[in-house]
């Protein structure tokens, strides 16, 4: 499972999500998601669940990488852990430095939008997998609006529309960029003086 996501928010251009995956000794890096993972988020695809589609797309394309110091330096990136003993894996990968500095600045941060722990189903059965999938499925959207929100790049409005969404790539690149409140514009981009906040 992916230990981090980095979702980088550029202005005025859409943001990338990427993932940065950890081995744990028991594969290679370069290696791709779990397949029981797959499985998972392709029968919650197969339902139209919300985000599923995103999820399972990014799966099947994922490949681990060690995030670096550089990724995790960038005022615009974003990690989102998947359980709290990461904080240590990404304070070995960039140095304590950056962790803090990331932390600081509200860049590092868990998935779960109340601090919990994703579940490991990797000892576990299918009936694992499609808990943590729904686990991940169903925070995501919390997070992110949470975030985004606090970058002033949504308002109350818009963050409930997105979370709501489906994930078109329409409305969520348009979110991201900040021009989404329900139908209307916004003026909740944040300016340049206050990026680092």
């Amino acid at each position: 499972m992916a230990y981090a996501l980095t979702s980088s928010l550029p202005r005025p251009a859409a943001p990338q999500i990427l993932s940065r995956g950890l081995t744990d000794h028991y594969s290679a890096w370069g290696s791709g998601a779990e397949p029981r993972m797959i499985q998972a988020a392709k029968a919650f695809a197969s339902s139209s669940f919300p985000w599923s589609a995103p999820l399972l797309s990014h799966l099947q394309q994922h490949q681990s990488a060690l995030l670096t110091r550089e990724e995790a330096s960038d005022p615009n990136t974003f990690l989102f852990l998947v359980t709290s003993n990461h904080f240590d894996w990404v304070r070995d990968a960039v140095g304590g430095d950056v962790v803090d500095a990331a932390k600081a600045q509200g860049r590092l941060r868990l998935l779960d939008s109340k601090g919990g722990d994703v579940a490991d189903p990797y000892f576990g059965d299918e009936k694992n997998y499609a808990s943590v999938c729904q686990h991940i499925l169903s925070e995501t959207p919390l997070s992110l609006a949470k975030l985004l929100q606090e970058r002033r790049i949504l308002t109350p409005q818009a963050a409930a529309s997105f979370i709501a969404s489906s994930s078109s790539s329409t409305f969520a690149d348009a979110a991201l960029a900040g021009r989404v409140d329900g139908d209307r514009q916004t003026k909740y981009m944040r300016p340049d003086t206050d990026r680092d906040r």
